[in-house]
């Protein structure tokens, strides 16, 4: 796509798409690393999974799980 737009508009057409797929990768990678964390803190709060998973910081932010 990056070569499309650039043999379109000219390179900054490639920079744009480029920069376009890292945020997109970055917010990938932390919806996953989010979610994963979600998965087992929610199972330490059912107690189906130890419970200092459940643990949190003065954020309420799932620290263990993370």
């Amino acid at each position: 796509m990056a070569g499309v737009l650039e043999a379109v508009v000219g390179p900054w057409g490639a920079i744009f798409i480029s920069v376009g797929l890292i945020i997109s990768i970055l917010g990938n990678y932390l919806s996953w690393s989010l979610l994963a964390a979600e998965v087992l803190f929610s199972a330490a709060k059912n107690k189906t999974m130890p419970a200092f998973l459940a643990k949190e910081n003065q954020n309420k932010s799932p620290v263990a799980a993370l």
